[in-house]
């Protein structure tokens, strides 16, 4: 198979097939966008949470079901973006897994190991979410096969067994089918640790796993990738087209996580320019709001100097009045003064007038 058919098949295998394996999957998945919104989940995820239904999660509010993230110090949810981007830049797989504190539905915390990788859903940037409950947090990684989930497809889903290999042979040919038409059993999601229980538990001649490897690409299009890969205790005997065809994967696969831990540092470069601008949005207003103030500022004291001039003005009208009462007031005095003076003169010359008189009738008495 060439490298241009390769091409080709990678862009169309669709998100509906990447969800057909996850609701084939018997451990809890959930893929969360990069707002926290819940935009897929299957029935394992469902019971764990306590919810009704897959799509009951998808309808919840954005980080519903994280009340905080469990690491070396607590981090509430707003700090869950900048968690997961700084954990799988440092991944050199694509994967970070860590003890995780969950919340149900009907309000319960429990405590779950969880693996996240990055993806591409419907040409949009999400995490997978992989979770397992656990009794307590151990602190301890439980890693799973580079950036590959384990899923076995069962029997008692014939659709979904028909499904999931109609897939696989869509995507990588004929000659694939027929290599694995045999090989596919029980659904659940493992890690690397934990497939060779299940293999003593289950029927060795009934089991196939299947890699679906999710990463994260910064372009545009949706890079889903799945492979097929023989059981521990089983031997397979590679075709030229499979060899060539694992050396590709393997190439892409790290083309894309360099791509991965490119677009996480552009999207912290991102985040940290929105906040740069939001601070210097802050800071212009403030002395937007700083220049109104101080104009109010010169306003009041250009105010209160005109108040002042009054003041002085008001003042001096007024020292002057006082001024023109006191003269006023010496003349009114002086005035008083000359008209008791007058008046006593008038007394003096009515009395002179009365002896006059007085002495008229006399002389006349002696005429």
């Amino acid at each position: 198979m060439g490298n241009r058919n390769l091409s080709a098949n990678l862009k169309e295998l669709k998100t509906a097939r990447y969800s057909k394996l996850i609701h084939a999957s018997k451990e809890a998945v959930i893929c969360i966008d990069e707002n926290g919104k819940y935009i897929l989940a299957n029935s394992s995820a469902a019971k764990i949470v306590k919810a009704k239904s897959p799509k009951a999660i998808t309808k919840l509010p954005p980080w519903s079901l994280a009340p905080k993230i469990q690491t070396s110090t607590n981090m509430d949810n707003q700090q869950m973006i900048e968690y997961y981007s700084i954990k799988l830049s440092e991944s050199p797989n694509g994967v970070v897994d860590f003890d995780f504190q969950m919340k149900t539905l009907p309000g319960e915390i429990i405590w779950v190991h969880m693996w996240a990788t990055p993806l591409m859903l419907n040409g949009k940037y999400a995490t997978q979410l992989i979770f397992r409950q656990i009794a307590e947090p151990t602190g301890k990684s439980m890693k799973l096969s580079s950036t590959t989930v384990n899923l076995n497809i069962s029997d008692s889903s014939e659709t979904s067994v028909n499904s999931s290999r109609n897939d696989v042979s869509e995507f990588y040919g004929e000659d694939t089918e027929k290599h694995n038409e045999n090989q596919y059993q029980n659904s659940t999601v493992t890690t690397e640790s934990e497939i060779t229980q299940h293999e003593s538990n289950e029927p060795k001649s009934e089991e196939k796993k299947i890699n679906v490897i999710v990463n994260t690409q910064r372009q545009n299009d949706s890079q889903i990738f799945v492979s097929s890969r023989p059981s521990k205790n089983q031997t397979q005997t590679f075709t030229s087209d499979s060899t060539d065809l694992n050396s590709i994967i393997e190439k892409i696969d790290s083309q894309i996580r360099d791509l991965t831990s490119e677009k996480t540092k552009l999207i912290q470069y991102q985040k940290l320019m929105e906040k740069y601008t939001k601070l210097n949005d802050e800071i212009q207003e403030k002395n937007s709001n700083l220049s109104k103030l101080q104009t109010e500022l010169d306003e009041n004291r250009r105010t209160i100097q005109s108040l002042n001039s009054k003041v002085e003005t008001m003042e001096t009208k007024l020292k002057k009045s006082k001024q023109k009462k006191q003269v006023l007031e010496t003349k009114l005095e002086d005035s008083q003064k000359e008209a008791n003076k007058q008046k006593n003169e008038v007394k003096r010359l009515t009395n002179r007038l009365k002896i006059v008189e007085e002495a008229k009738q006399n002389l006349e008495k002696l005429i």
